[in-house]
């Protein structure tokens, strides 16, 4: 990641966009106004089985193991 030139989108500054404002009126036009293609990019994914997400900690639990094994993904 060293080799690879600043981007100009500041996270931090997301982050406080996001939290401090409403989400559809004005962080996520906030944020497609800063992004930063060139250092970025946006991923969508659809979970195929939502009946399987009955309960609260078995969502946690699928996110959480989902985050864990997109770390290999970044090597």
């Amino acid at each position: 990641l060293d080799d690879l030139p600043k981007s100009s989108f500041n996270l931090e500054e997301w982050k406080r966009q996001y939290s401090n404002l409403d989400t559809r009126t004005g962080a996520i036009p906030w944020f497609y106004e800063k992004f930063d293609h060139e250092g970025f990019s946006i991923w969508r994914v659809d979970f195929k089985y939502n009946e399987e997400l009955t309960q609260t900690f078995m969502s946690s639990n699928q996110v959480g193991g989902f985050f864990n094994r997109l770390e290999a993904s970044r090597k």
